[in-house]
């Protein structure tokens, strides 16, 4: 088991490497749009000035325009000529102008991709180390970034600045090295229309690793032996194995065994409720259709009672404002929970307040701000090194236990009565980023595509 997680945490590691490299090469790029933003402004008006002289030159006005290049006469298209050299000459000069424009050029658009190998660098032999104590498998029928992978695996050794595409050779024709996963921004940068047929060597690899982060996360590639990347598809029934169970299952779901007759059920089900839902339109004030996609508009509060209004004073009275570590502390004085912590030899602790320490130490790690922050936060009541030294008495299967404690307290209160038998909680969809075909994701007529929703299981851990 220590080995699957270990596996579980490399790739994980991959995932955030890749994406803290992504998010500082969007910060990069941000930070140059704002260091030249002067300079665009400054060739705006030098080309504001171009265009001034040469309607002074033409003796039109602003709202006139030129019927042609023929139309001009010569002797004004010189004096126009010899205006527009003065004006540009007045900017700084033609030779200065052009190297400030293909400056501010190069981080005009929106694609931040270029900047992702300058971070890159520092991370390449962490990156192929990690392909070297992982397997990799394809999850998917589309083997593009698995083949990928494998090229980069083959060329790690390379350091010239261009790999040759070629992979091989069939019936005498060239086999190139697909790369239509990458997007339309990654292939700007990835060839150099001088050498066909050669990829730019630090620009693929950050392409792929980026691109195999993404497909480990929406489990199109897998990492064989282990639990999070696991291969989803090898856990799927096979069809023989499904083929005994259609009969009971199709029983359950109220749907006909025969497969026309359940196309032709579940067609009449979609039908009956598309009339109802068009039925239903013309009176729902909260569903609009923008685009050709049915959206939902977010309500407005009515004006609350003046009973309700009493009833948030009463609550708020009943309940005042505590801290997290009050909380924290309460809440492990009540249950107890501190007690599954302790060295690992078994050994008694030998930690002056205990439960202090052991309260600072869940507030550390589960407010994710990390020892430092913390002590820096509580001013010199605790050191780092104490925080540390807590940390070593804490390990997977206590924290486990302790939240079993939480848990069960928490489902012997009168709240958890208020949603039923206790074993789940009303929760509210909330946006998450992940990819449209991930087995987690669902669609939701208020967000779109990429949202995970559901309820959270209550039910006592033991």
């Amino acid at each position: 088991m220590a080995k699957v997680n270990t596996r579980d945490e490399i790739a994980t590691m991959l995932c955030k490497r890749m994406a803290g490299i992504h998010k500082r090469a969007r910060e990069r790029l941000e930070e140059l749009r704002a260091a030249y933003r002067g300079e665009s402004e400054r060739l705006l008006d030098a080309f504001g000035d171009v265009l001034a002289v040469v309607r002074d030159a033409l003796g039109i006005s602003a709202d006139q325009e030129v019927a042609g290049e023929g139309s001009v006469p010569d002797s004004m298209a010189a004096k126009a000529g010899r205006l527009v050299l003065g004006s540009l000459e007045r900017s700084g000069g033609i030779t200065a102008l052009s190297a400030a424009h293909e400056e501010v050029s190069a981080h005009h658009g929106n694609n931040y991709l270029p900047f992702v190998e300058k971070f890159y660098r520092s991370s390449r032999a962490a990156l192929f180390a990690i392909l070297d104590v992982l397997t990799f498998e394809p999850a998917s029928s589309d083997h593009a970034v698995f083949d990928a992978v494998r090229f980069l695996r083959s060329n790690r050794h390379r350091a010239g600045e261009f790999l040759a595409a070629k992979v091989g050779e069939k019936d005498g024709q060239p086999v190139w090295l697909d790369t239509s996963f990458a997007s339309e921004n990654w292939r700007k940068i990835l060839f150099d229309t001088r050498r066909p047929g050669k990829l730019v060597r630090r620009h693929f690899e950050a392409c792929v690793f980026s691109y195999l982060a993404a497909e480990l996360r929406s489990g199109d590639i897998a990492v064989a032996g282990s639990e999070q990347y696991a291969n989803f598809t090898a856990q799927l029934l096979s069809e023989d194995e499904c083929e005994p169970l259609i009969g009971a299952y199709c029983a359950q779901a109220g749907l006909p065994a025969d497969a026309a007759a359940a196309v032709a059920e579940l067609r009449a089900r979609l039908e009956a409720t598309a009339a109802a839902v068009d039925v239903g339109y013309p009176g729902n004030a909260d569903l609009v259709i923008s685009g050709g996609r049915p959206m939902l508009k977010r309500r407005k509060g009515k004006e609350r009672r003046q009973s309700a209004l009493d009833l948030e004073s009463t609550l708020l009275d009943r309940m005042p404002e505590r801290g997290i570590l009050e909380i924290l502390t309460r809440t492990a004085y009540l249950t107890g929970w501190p007690r599954h912590f302790g060295p690992p030899s078994g050994s008694d602790t030998k930690i002056k307040n205990a439960l202090g320490r052991y309260v600072l130490l869940a507030f550390t790690y589960g407010a994710n701000l990390g020892p430092a922050q913390v002590a820096r936060h509580m001013r010199g009541q605790v050191s780092v090194h104490e925080l540390h030294t807590a940390a070593g008495h804490a390990d997977a299967q206590k924290i486990h236990n302790a939240s079993v404690d939480v848990v069960n307290a928490y489902a012997q209160l009168d709240i958890t009565r208020l949603w039923g038998d206790g074993s789940r909680a009303g929760t509210d969809g909330t946006q998450i980023d992940t990819w449209s075909d991930n087995l987690l994701a669902e669609s939701h007529i208020r967000y779109g595509t990429g949202v995970r929703t559901g309820s959270r299981s209550l039910a006592p851990a033991a």
